[in-house]
């Protein structure tokens, strides 16, 4: 993933151009994004809504660094050139919880324990 930081007039907490992810399959292959682009301001709340095979969950693993994009740049707050963007975006997928076994308890120690950042107040509430 290529991280830029870039001269646009408006803040971002998030800017995403011209972003694409192609998964290779073993006869072809499929474009999951295509031409993705947009400005999140901060302290704005979005809602990612499309139908199922949309890019969705695409999007949200290239931002969080899971996936590396075949084209585009991501910037995670752009205007913040003192931090890097790893490790400052993170999601859990709707289907996919990371361990079955976890209580909530437990899930909230464990996000301690990997988050330097982390306010358990926050968390908490």
């Amino acid at each position: 993933m290529t991280t830029t930081v870039a001269a646009h007039p408006e803040p971002a907490a998030v800017r995403v151009d011209d972003l694409g992810k192609y998964y290779r399959r073993a006869r072809g292959g499929t474009w999951a994004l295509r031409h993705c682009g947009f400005t999140l301001p901060p302290g704005r709340v979005a809602a990612l809504v499309g139908a199922n095979g949309a890019g969705k969950t695409t999007l949200l693993s290239v931002l969080a660094g899971v996936l590396a994009p075949n084209e585009g740049t991501v910037a995670i707050d752009p205007d913040d050139t003192d931090r890097p963007t790893a490790g400052r975006v993170a999601f859990v997928a709707q289907e996919k919880p990371l361990y079955r076994w976890f209580s909530v308890a437990d899930m909230l120690r464990f996000g301690a324990h990997l988050n330097r950042r982390w306010d358990q107040r926050v968390a908490l509430h």
